[in-house]
């Protein structure tokens, strides 16, 4: 179908009034408006989402950390696959050490994060951002009523004061423990609010 079919047959959807009514302008900020309001009267009194996203996930996975959260979370894992921890443990060394690629004629061997190109990387990566929050989930001297993730962002609804804001940042940004020297790259924080 081409981009004059594709328009037409659009164009004809759109005009059936059972399923579409045309708007007289933008409506984003209305809408906003009211999602806010749904969003807020679900939250506990004096509460507030914050957005936390993790700067560069998968070049600031480095092997140690990727370990640990591997074999903390082995019973889960183990129903997924018949390899033995050992083993598995034995393949996830050798991604993170064998990682090579050329550029302009040159090899080069990557040498932190997790391996660039590799399906393995977002399992890896889904695996060490569970690890990181139960950790820093078990600390929080505060109910959070709600927590969610996809991939590298998280929201969650935390207390409006501001020593609750600090500390969600603080904590998050000193996980994980940092990386042996050999392993150090950027940073793993950074952290946006919303009202």
């Amino acid at each position: 179908m081409d981009k004059t079919q594709y328009k037409e047959l659009a164009d004809t959807l759109l005009q059936d009034e059972q399923y579409y009514k045309q708007l007289p302008r933008d409506p984003t900020t209305s809408m906003q408006n009211r999602c806010n309001a749904v969003i807020k009267s679900l939250l506990p009194d004096n509460y507030i989402i914050i957005s936390l996203d993790v700067i560069s996930l998968f070049n600031n996975i480095y092997l140690d950390l990727a370990v640990s959260a591997i074999e903390s979370k082995w019973q889960l894992i183990n129903n997924h696959t018949s390899i033995p921890k050992e083993e598995f443990l034995n393949i996830i060394n050798f991604l993170f050490t064998s990682n090579y690629f050329v550029f302009d004629g040159i090899f080069y061997l990557q040498i932190l994060g997790s391996p660039m190109g590799s399906n393995s990387s977002s399992p890896i990566a889904d695996i060490v951002m569970d690890f990181i929050l139960d950790n820093v989930l078990s600390d929080v001297p505060f109910h959070i009523p709600f927590i969610k993730k996809y991939v590298d962002d998280i929201i969650c609804a935390v207390p409006e004061e501001q020593r609750a804001v600090q500390y969600c940042g603080f904590v998050w940004g000193s996980h994980p423990p940092k990386p042996p020297p050999q392993q150090r790259s950027r940073g793993l924080r950074d952290a946006d609010l919303y009202d």
